[in-house]
């Protein structure tokens, strides 16, 4: 109740705009990508100018999240891995996780950035009437935040569930033989987000554009929108 007193609290936020947005939702050929935006969820005292995150995933081989955070004021910016099980640190910026007979791997791209983990236990009443009857989740969380206060922050996050070969150089994110470029790279030029850029038997299978207009590779235009 107390935060729910503060969301209505005018000064605080801006209560006639107090909403998140969808900005683009795609599907194609297994393939999914989505942005949302929830920036006008926070206090209106942080001056918060973005706060983003962009979702990409291939058939569910991995899952890729793009976190963006912007401010005229400098914070600490935090997000929150939620798991069944504790997670090990294999590496700078590698983790593992073993759930019975299956396992996974999250990767954490980020300047500046640290990590704490914890334990978290969520006790729930199921109903009213039934106040004795309690719902508890039980969850292993892992932090990860800039080590210093700053204006503007990215963090990369993949979620490896077929053990692919991950790594992110040069504004490049490489996923076995996929890429996904955030800039001009390797022959491509585009003005959206970032481009994933499908690979078979060294050969370009497939471009996808998230949130554009055009991409061109090698000066030759392949995709054009809108």
């Amino acid at each position: 109740m107390e935060s729910a007193s503060l969301r209505i609290n005018h000064n605080e936020f801006d209560y006639k705009n107090y909403y998140g947005e969808l900005i683009y939702f795609k599907t194609f050929n297994g393939l999914t990508i989505l942005k949302g935006n929830n920036t006008r969820l926070y206090p209106l005292n942080l001056k918060m100018k973005q706060v983003s995150r962009s979702v990409l995933t291939d058939n569910l081989k991995y899952i890729v999240f793009i976190n963006n955070f912007s401010s005229e004021i400098e914070h600490r910016y935090e997000t929150v891995f939620n798991t069944d099980v504790k997670g090990i640190n294999k590496e700078n910026g590698i983790f593992s996780y073993k759930v019975g007979m299956e396992s996974f791997k999250h990767y954490i791209y980020a300047q500046n950035s640290t990590y704490s983990q914890f334990y978290h236990e969520v006790s729930s009443v199921m109903t009213t009437q039934e106040p004795d009857k309690k719902c508890i989740t039980k969850m292993e969380c892992m932090s990860f935040y800039n080590k210093e206060k700053c204006k503007d922050y990215q963090q990369i996050e993949v979620i490896d569930l077929c053990n692919a070969d991950i790594s992110l150089e040069n504004n490049i994110l490489k996923i076995d033989d996929d890429c996904i470029l955030f800039e001009n790279n390797l022959g491509f030029e585009f003005d959206g987000e970032y481009i994933l850029v499908k690979v078979s038997n060294s050969l370009i299978k497939e471009v996808i554009l998230a949130n554009g207009t055009y991409v061109k590779y090698k000066n030759k235009e392949i995709i054009k929108e809108g």
